[in-house]
Formats: C-alpha cells, structure tokens, sequence
C-alpha cells in the first residue's frame, strides 16, 4: 500500500511497484486517517508512507493501525 499526499509521489511509487513481477500496490491514502482506514481494510503486507502526512501523523497512524488490527484479528 501506498501512502503519500503528493500525487507525483504517489504515481511514481505505484509505478516502480506495479514494475516488479512479484509486488503490487493493493491500496492508496493521501492522509494519516485514511492509512488506518485503507490498512485495515485492504490488510497489505507493507505500507510505504511518507513521514509527513496531513490529519493524523506517521507514528499516530501506525499506533492506530496496529491496536485496532489487534482487536479485530
């Protein structure tokens, strides 16, 4: 999963990954509070995400992300 609030960003992440036999990039946010949204609803194997992100920080999203992974999981 991608995660970055510049577009050309984001498109040439998604490029390069889509590029490589074996990856796929499964799901996009432009925002912290989407990562935790997309994240636990697309459940990708990684997320690459830019440390500044707009509404809810990279550390915060990640904290989310994971408790509510382990409530539901």
């Amino acid at each position: 999963m991608i995660a970055d609030d510049q577009p050309a960003v984001h498109e040439a992440l998604r490029m390069t990954l889509d590029g490589a036999p074996d990856l796929e990039a499964v799901g996009q946010a432009a925002d912290g509070s989407e990562v935790v949204h997309q994240a636990l609803w697309r459940l990708p194997d990684v997320v690459v995400m830019d440390l500044r992100m707009p509404h809810v920080d990279v550390l915060c999203a990640i904290r989310k992300t994971r408790r509510r992974a382990a409530t539901t999981g």
